[in-house]
């Protein structure tokens, strides 16, 4: 799990690695825990980071939280402009006269600012976005890509990197774990 995505809880697993004996647990807020290493461990471990999964998801998809994030936005706009506004009106008093080729072109950043904070808050959002719609499209063929992590038509035009599980999903972007769905159908119609 991405820190991004789970910054509302700082003891999400992010991932686990697997040494000799011992399972070392990596969270989201830093701290780190171990565990022995039987494979009862491992299930359970993933087990729990699907339901936490599952939770964000549905925490990040919810009507509440969208609205939220798009008033955010709104305000960080109209601060921006009213700052931008303020600025410029405050080198137009402190000259003392008005200069239309200036005043043009404080229009301009007036009106610039806004719109650069919307688009790098919008590409961030579409960031969050995707990796939202990756863990929804993992979790819903959860059963699926656990019983054929093994099986390499699954990794059929993508760059593999490690078998497919909640654990490495961080690994995969959206679009490889897309084309992993894909080639899940066609496994499923070559099985038939």
């Amino acid at each position: 799990m991405t820190e991004e995505l789970a910054s509302h809880d700082n003891d999400t697993i992010k991932n686990y690695k697997v040494d000799g004996p011992l399972i070392h647990i990596n969270y989201v807020g830093g701290k780190t825990g171990v565990m022995e290493h039987y494979e009862c461990n491992i299930d359970k471990l993933n087990q729990l980071m699907v339901d936490e999964a599952k939770i964000i998801i549905k925490a990040k998809t919810g009507a509440q939280y969208l609205s939220k994030r798009n008033i955010a936005i709104l305000d960080y706009c109209i601060a921006s402009v009213s700052m931008a506004i303020v600025a410029s009106m405050s080198v137009e008093v402190g000259f003392g006269t008005v200069d239309l080729r200036r005043v043009a072109v404080e229009a301009i950043v007036t009106a610039a600012i806004p719109l650069i904070i919307y688009a790098t808050m919008k590409s961030n959002n579409k960031y969050e976005d995707k990796e939202i719609k990756k863990y929804k499209i993992f979790i819903e063929h959860y059963n699926e890509f656990v019983e054929n992590q093994y099986n390499e038509a699954l990794y059929n035009g993508i760059h593999k990197k490690g078998y497919i599980g909640i654990n490495n999903l961080d690994g995969y972007t959206y679009e490889e774990v897309e084309r992993m769905c894909q080639n899940l159908q066609n496994v499923r119609k070559r099985d038939k």
